[in-house]
């Protein structure tokens, strides 16, 4: 089946593709914990030290020009860890948790999400627009998921320096896609949704206590 070039379907990440059931601070300190032995509350009581001089290291925090790259949140978390693991005097552990860390699956795929994304990709071209780091390409590629979007269409706010549902993430969004092509936007946050209707795009809430991604289902 021809895909419907004229139309692109824009999915939001988090709640609406994938979650997680902890904070990644908890997964942070049970690593560390699991590693080195150390009490939970020598490593919270640390990293609120240290996080001090990480502005947004785990705070809900967009547009952080520190992160605007693969590369450069690589270099600011690994500091981060650096000045953390030094404070713990376990120094020599930095890297077992580095690679640990990079490998442990925090997210979880809803349960019909490939089932849908399969279905939409096939008819539809496919894209993302999410507030986060850099790093969710790499969660996309961990989750076996990366196959279904274009790789032209992902919108990282981090990477933009604008986050949803700021004015100049979506104009950012709409420079990159042709004028003619109708934008279709999947999200579960009301803000996103209320900016996107109104600027236009047709946008469906994924709501998964309600009806989830059955209100794709017109779609198919």
């Amino acid at each position: 089946m021809k895909k419907r070039i004229n139309k692109i379907i824009l999915f939001d990440l988090g709640d609406t593709l994938f979650s997680r059931d902890r904070l990644i601070k908890d997964y942070d300190i049970d690593l560390i914990k699991n590693i080195a032995g150390i009490d939970r509350q020598t490593i919270e009581s640390t990293i609120s030290e240290i996080e001090k001089e990480y502005s947004g290291i785990y705070k809900h925090w967009f547009d952080n020009d520190k992160c605007n790259n693969l590369e450069n949140e690589y270099k600011y978390t690994t500091s981060f860890f650096t000045n953390l693991f030094e404070e713990l005097g376990i120094k020599n552990q930095l890297e077992d948790f580095l690679a640990e860390r990079k490998n442990e699956i925090r997210y979880k795929l809803f349960p019909e999400t490939k089932d849908y994304l399969s279905k939409l990709s096939m008819k539809y071209i496919l894209g993302i627009v999410t507030n986060g780091r850099p790093s969710r390409r790499e969660i996309i590629k961990q989750l076996k998921i990366e196959k279904y979007f274009d790789q032209n269409m992902i919108f990282i706010s981090d990477e933009i320096g604008h986050s949803k549902p700021n004015k100049k993430f979506f104009n950012y969004v709409l420079h990159k896609i042709e004028s003619d092509v109708e934008i279709i936007l999947c999200d579960d946050e009301n803000r996103n949704i209320d900016y996107a209707k109104g600027i236009g795009w047709k946008v469906y809430k994924i709501d998964h206590k309600n009806k989830g991604f059955k209100v794709l289902d017109v779609l198919q």
